[in-house]
């Protein structure tokens, strides 16, 4: 069920709140997604041989997951625009 509202010129179009939590959804995933991601790549990566998967660790939740977790919302919050203009064009 998609829960529309009519705006001023009478078109349907989709509500804020479903946005923002596409966007949620999308955020959480991003993160998940990008912690994995950036841990394995900094075990990889990195020289640093004491302490490596505490470093991975930390800057994969700290510096990469936020990241990752606002590009994806950002996404999430333009796809579900496009996808309503999309639709508006058929």
């Amino acid at each position: 069920m998609v829960v529309q509202h009519p705006d001023v010129a009478g078109n349907r179009k989709e509500s804020p709140v479903k946005r923002m939590l596409v966007g949620l959804l999308c955020g959480i995933c991003g993160y998940i997604v990008t912690v994995e991601a950036s841990y394995f790549l900094i075990l990889l990566i990195s020289s640093n041989r004491r302490d490596l998967s505490l470093v991975a660790a930390i800057n994969s939740a700290l510096v990469f997951g936020p990241g990752g977790a606002v590009a994806a919302f950002a996404v999430g919050v333009m796809w579900v625009v496009r996808r309503r203009r999309i639709a508006a064009l058929h």
